[in-house]
């Protein structure tokens, strides 16, 4: 194993480029990055929002059109990264999905309202992408084209833990990782909105350690016309703290 590149960003959403000759990425903090496999060249393709610095816990996924635009997510814009666990504690809807045209370099939000978006593809025909909302136990289709254009949808719902990452492979199979588990008492704790804001004032490691299970690694793969499961890969997870991506 070695290191293929380092960001000054956390490094979340990544996938190589549709011509196979780049790895991109969001890195937290810093923007949408583009390295190049060939020449290790690092470049970042866009900083900011509409004039707006990706200070925060901002860019998360990306998903590329085929005419090398780009639809990301914002898990939130309440706050800094390192308060993010509490974000997802509180569970607002202050995550957003935007597209980036690459030749005019302007960016446009597509919608808001979105429980820590995450992970987010683009489905077949380029009319919608799917979208995860980790503190909502879901994924959700938000169209972007067509006769359905700006409406969102359910796609999957009530899944046993948080959705991180998605990705549709080769053979058009739709993964969804789920790094932590829901557990009892996470239904108690997370039930309503006043056990939420309590919960904020603890410290957050704790809460973690005892409303999340992350005993067991995995994730689930879904067909993408009816939305249902068709496989669930899990194990313990004695090596590994969370499973954030499937492919």
């Amino acid at each position: 194993m070695k290191v293929l590149v380092e960001s000054k960003g956390h490094i979340l959403g990544f996938g190589l480029s549709r011509d196979k000759k780049s790895l991109i990425f969001n890195a937290g903090g810093v923007g949408l990055q583009r390295y190049d496999l060939s020449s290790g060249k690092l470049e970042t393709i866009f900083d900011s929002i509409n004039g707006v610095k990706l200070n925060t816990f901002a860019g998360n996924s990306y998903a590329e059109t085929s005419n090398g635009d780009f639809y990301f997510t914002v898990s939130m814009d309440n706050y800094v990264m390192k308060d993010y666990i509490k974000n997802t504690v509180r569970a607002r809807p202050h995550g957003s999905l935007y597209f980036y045209d690459s030749q005019t370099q302007t960016h446009t939000q597509i919608c808001d309202g979105l429980y820590f978006a995450n992970g987010v593809v683009l489905e077949e025909g380029e009319q919608s992408v799917l979208v995860a909302e980790t503190i909502m136990y879901r994924v959700t289709r938000v169209w972007v084209s067509g006769p359905k254009k700006g409406k969102k949808e359910p796609f999957i719902e009530n899944l046993p833990g948080n959705t991180d990452n998605i990705k549709i492979n080769d053979n058009k199979e739709l993964w969804v990782a789920i790094p932590a588990f829901r557990s009892l008492l996470s239904e108690i704790g997370f039930n309503t909105k006043f056990m939420r804001n309590v919960l904020v004032y603890f410290d957050m490691e704790w809460v973690l350690e005892k409303f999340a299970d992350f005993r067991y690694a995995g994730g689930f793969k879904v067909d993408t016309k009816t939305g249902k499961i068709v496989q669930e890969v899990f194990g313990k997870a004695k090596y590994t703290y969370c499973t954030t991506t499937l492919l």
